[in-house]
């Protein structure tokens, strides 16, 4: 169990069940390395870059653009 969080660190028959019925399945990663795959990577590279992009041309105001940015970035994908 992870204390502090209380939730369990392994699966339960429950959500595998869950999982099975849904057509999923479960893929863990280690906290250390939260970038787990090269899709992972990408997005991350992305959100950066856009991110990025906000600060230098909307200098000063670039907070009030984020609901902008998400917008953007929910439509590209």
């Amino acid at each position: 169990m992870n204390f502090v969080s209380g939730l369990l660190l392994t699966p339960t028959k429950k959500n595998l069940k869950l999982h099975e019925a849904l057509g999923t399945r479960l893929k863990f990663s280690t906290t250390f390395h939260p970038q787990s795959d090269k899709q992972s990577e990408r997005v991350i590279q992305i959100l950066k870059d856009m991110l990025r992009g906000f600060i230098i041309g909307f200098i000063g105001s670039w907070g009030e653009y984020l609901p902008l940015a998400k917008f953007v970035y929910n439509k590209s994908f």
